[in-house]
């Protein structure tokens, strides 16, 4: 871990430059004009040994905090030039020594001496410079490529099973093999993968079209799609106190559209953008700092507006509105809300009960608070599901915030189509039923042994696992199998990008691209 950054570090640097630099040019000044040589030698002799000397007030050393802030912390204009101020007030006393010797016991000055005292100064100036305000440039560390503008294929209407390419990725970066979203998110013309240090854009053709990644040593923490895979927002972090950047980059071409440097955006709990609980990616890009909400145009970083909302709340959104659940205890009953929020303006678009109960029904009280929810997760593009501390679950349409108890669970939510999946526990662990539009009305029952993960829809139909049989394709109309398509093995996850199916094995760290 490095170490804390010295407090104040870079508006010290700025007062020593200018302690060092104007104080002792006044005396400068007053012993020049009575020709006083002796006394602008002591002078600009002391000021110097007093800068280096103020070096040691720093624990870690000066240039050592200065390399440390700069190699752990995002690239600011104020950093560099504040070190640059302060050592070219030291190389400025510097100058004016040695401008000032051949002055001492002689005659009025000679502009060669001048001159050349200046053009020593004009020199160490352009090189400490130089060298200094490179650290500023905020791309320093960036190793980035871009494609051309291309139209995104459609996400695919059927599943056919003919193999099309396979690329290999870090499969040690996820936390658990189910949640592959933490690796590969479908984005632009195909699906960006993360690595150890950026992300990288493939096509639907599993050819690479552009890359992010940073070369002096920080790592990703994770990425998000957003407006309709159009943009990718990366998260950057080193190992130090409080570091970290975002970046808002073009899906399609990779060329960067923000970036910024604001705690906010990467502090606890202001992370919980990077991921949604459900694995299945966000539609808007919001930050929670307490009691405040605020969200940001994920194309350009910029704020839009910010809200007050109770603490704690579980954030979900749906495609109608920006959400969130929260609870309380009046009297002996419980009150699970959920508030929507209007994307553009931040006003409520409603609050309502999505669920009640008595304190008395709940178990052991004691093992977490009354109004706790789990299971939060998108349940199609227009509808949440959450299941209380009773263990029911309960659907929220987004568009009317009409609540509806369901009989199973909600495991997987697809906020990419109208529907989602809802299974049941023992003994009818065998039963899953397709829920489609915003009302989540029953279509269709799956056939037994036949199971849909969340990002595995396509237009007409889902691609399911077979118990023991690899991979399946099922009609979203009636739930009933399709024959005579090629056998395809089954990975980890199962994710669908504009043109592609994409099966995901975290055991062998490969992604195989089917049609």
């Amino acid at each position: 871990m490095a170490p804390i950054p010295y407090q104040g570090v870079v508006d010290q640097l700025g007062w020593y430059a200018f302690g060092g630099a104007i104080v002792p040019l006044v005396f400068l000044l007053n012993a020049l004009r009575g020709r006083r040589w002796g006394l602008a030698l002591f002078v600009a002799l002391g000021s110097a040994i007093a800068l280096v000397a103020s070096i040691g007030l720093y624990p870690d050393g000066l240039f050592a905090t200065y390399r440390a802030l700069v190699s752990d912390y995002a690239a600011t204009q104020a950093l560099p030039a504040a070190l640059a101020a302060w050592v070219l007030a030291v190389a400025g006393c510097t100058t004016l020594v040695l401008a000032g010797l051949p002055l001492i016991d002689m005659g009025p000055a000679h502009r060669r001496e001048w001159i050349g005292g200046a053009a020593v100064g004009v020199v160490v100036a352009a090189l400490v410079g130089g060298f200094l305000l490179r650290d500023a440039n905020p791309g320093r560390q960036f190793e980035a490529t871009v494609a051309q503008e291309a139209e995104a294929p459609d996400l695919p209407a059927t599943f056919l099973g003919n193999k099309r390419f396979s690329v290999g990725f870090d499969s040690g970066l996820s936390r658990n093999s189910w949640e592959t979203a933490y690796s590969l998110q479908a984005a632009g013309t195909g699906f960006v993968v993360r690595e150890h240090n950026g992300v990288r854009a493939y096509d639907a053709e599993g050819t690479e079209r552009w890359h992010l990644l940073h070369t002096g040593g920080w790592q990703v923490e994770g990425f998000q799609v957003f407006d309709d895979l159009k943009t990718v927002v990366v998260l950057f972090s080193s190992d130090a106190y409080h570091s970290g950047e975002v970046v808002g980059l073009d899906a399609t071409t990779g060329r960067q559209l923000w970036r910024s440097a604001d705690l906010d955006l990467f502090g606890s709990p202001g992370v919980d953008w990077i991921r949604s609980g459900d694995d299945s990616g966000l539609f808007y890009l919001t930050v929670q700092d307490g009691d405040e909400l605020t969200r940001l145009d994920s194309r350009t970083g910029d704020r839009l507006w910010s809200v007050q909302v109770p603490a704690p709340i579980d954030r979900i959104d749906t495609r109608s509105g920006i959400g969130y659940l929260t609870g309380s205890v009046t009297g002996e009953r419980v009150q699970i809300r959920y508030v929507s929020l209007d994307p553009e303006t931040g006003r409520q678009r409603f609050d309502v009960v999505a669920d009640e109960y008595p304190v008395a029904a709940i178990y052991d009280r004691d093992a977490l608070p009354d109004t706790s929810v789990f299971s939060v997760v998108h349940a199609g593009r227009d509808g949440v599901a959450f299941r209380d501390r009773l263990g029911r679950t309960f659907y929220v349409n987004g568009v009317t915030g009409a609540a509806t108890p369901l009989e199973g669970r909600v495991k997987f939510g697809y906020p990419a189509v109208d529907a989602f999946i809802e299974q049941f526990r023992y003994p009818q662990d065998n039963l899953r039923r397709l829920r489609e539009g915003s009302d989540a009305a029953i279509r269709c029952t799956l056939p037994d042994g036949i199971s849909v993960g969340g990002r595995a829809f396509l237009r007409d139909e889902m691609v399911a696992s077979e118990r023991g049989d690899g991979l399946a394709a099922v009609r979203r109309s009636d739930c009933s199998m399709v024959s005579g398509r090629q056998h395809v093995a089954g990975g980890s996850d199962v994710v669908v990008v504009p043109g592609a199916i994409l099966v995901v094995d975290h055991r062998t760290g490969t992604i195989t691209g089917y049609s």
